[in-house]
């Protein structure tokens, strides 16, 4: 009988190795970097929020001039935009993304519970939200209809808020289902 020895420098490589960057992003159910992403995108959608307020208060300084916006129907979709964007895309996500942090490591579970339905709900309020921003931009904020918004891109800024609310819903059942069901023995939801 004999034995076949394997050199070290020729060990098969794994799978993980082999990934290229976006599939270790699209796969990953790690807790920590599924709220590393949704702080990240909180963060980029931050910066637009920011510089869109900007926009918003020089025309705010000389109403007469809309030097960005072509009437009052686009101020008004642009404003809308802004403070959708501060509250569902901005304060939210970062708020969900400290919580899939913080959370597992609070209550001593190892990770958080259904942690492909919490990548999926990441990934559904991140499709949502390009597609929420993409309807207002096409001139589908909540204008007046008879001022000019479209009705195929209002409905684009309908279903792309509906995708942002699923994909919020669903990762926050997961984190109440960490706290409910993930604490380590001994722990109870009063301490």
């Amino acid at each position: 009988m004999t034995t076949t020895d394997i050199a070290p420098d020729s060990v098969a490589v794994t799978s993980e190795q082999n990934q290229t960057l976006l599939e270790r992003l699209v796969t990953n159910t790690s807790n920590s970097s599924i709220g590393k992403s949704w702080i990240f995108s909180g963060c980029i959608y931050f910066i637009f929020s920011t510089v869109l307020g900007f926009l918003l208060d020089i025309v705010r300084f000389d109403s007469d001039s809309y030097l960005v916006f072509s009437n009052i129907d686009r101020f008004f979709q642009f404003w809308s935009l802004y403070r959708t964007s501060i509250v569902l895309l901005v304060v939210v996500p970062m708020l969900i993304g400290l919580a899939m942090c913080v959370v597992p490591r609070q209550i001593g579970a190892n990770s958080i519970i259904f942690p492909r339905a919490a990548a999926f709900g990441f990934w559904v309020w991140f499709l949502g939200s390009g597609i929420t921003v993409f309807g207002f931009l096409a001139n589908g904020g909540f204008g007046s209809p008879e001022l000019g918004s479209q009705r195929e891109a209002v409905a684009l800024t309908l279903v792309g808020l509906l995708l942002v609310i699923a994909g919020i819903c669903m990762s926050v059942i997961c984190l109440l289902t960490t706290i409910i069901s993930g604490r380590c023995m001994g722990m109870n939801l009063r301490r």
